[in-house]
């Protein structure tokens, strides 16, 4: 491993400890902690799902549009080839 992997390990296990510090250490009881930590978690999903949606639609649309194209490139070559063999 490099040296810039083991930063990277380091920054995200430190933010992971002090996530964890912040909630031990929060002014909310356990049961606030967790219900919010569900809500968010649950947020986050509904948003992930949304994004992924979206991205999907673009992406159909993006090669149903790309088919289009191959299929009228293709029909306009076919015809140059029939002109020209006559």
């Amino acid at each position: 491993m490099n040296r810039s992997c083991y930063w990277l390990q380091g920054l995200f296990i430190g933010g992971l400890i002090g996530a964890v510090v912040g909630l031990l250490y929060a002014p909310r009881s356990g049961k606030e902690n967790r219900r919010e930590i569900g809500d968010k978690a649950t947020d986050l999903a509904a948003r992930a799902k949304e994004e992924y949606e979206a991205t999907l639609e673009k992406s159909k649309s993006r090669y149903e549009s790309l088919l289009r194209q191959a299929k009228k490139a293709e029909a306009e070559v076919k015809d140059n080839v029939g002109t020209e063999g006559s």
